[in-house]
């Protein structure tokens, strides 16, 4: 049995794309929004562990913006209660040539960590500050 993947703004411009090719390919998926069955809001982090019960992979679309005030907080915090819930991968999609995108530094914890954190961009999001152990620097 394929593992269960959240999809964070399932609902959304992207995140529908995702659960429809992931729904394709027979992946199991939840998808994370405000007003889905099982709700999940930034904005409210008790809706956060429910959402990812159970969730081997999850695809993080942050809103309203990965480089508005707060977004680095709110998703290290989201991560971190992702990893120690179990979930083995992350992907963050993040904006091609965004300024706060590109520069927000990682949680520490986030280079100790086993859980991989990719990004569908040419570029990561958060990219971690030169000298972080195992991340690329450019």
């Amino acid at each position: 049995m394929t593992a269960l993947t959240l999809v964070l703004g399932g609902t959304g411009k992207t995140g529908r794309r995702v659960v429809q090719r992931l729904t394709a390919l027979d992946v199991p998926v939840r998808i994370g929004s405000r007003s889905g069955g099982l709700p999940f809001d930034w904005e409210d982090p008790a809706t956060w562990a429910p959402a990812l019960t159970g969730v081997e992979a999850a695809y993080v679309s942050y809103y309203p913006d990965v480089a508005a005030p707060g977004a680095a907080e709110a998703i290290g915090a989201f991560a971190e209660t992702a990893v120690n819930s179990g979930t083995r991968r992350l992907v963050m999609l993040s904006g091609r040539g965004e300024d706060e995108a590109v520069s927000c530094p990682l949680p520490p914890w986030v280079s100790r960590s086993s859980t991989p954190m990719t990004s569908p961009t040419s570029r990561p999001p958060c990219s971690p500050r030169p000298g972080i152990p195992g991340r690329p620097t450019s």
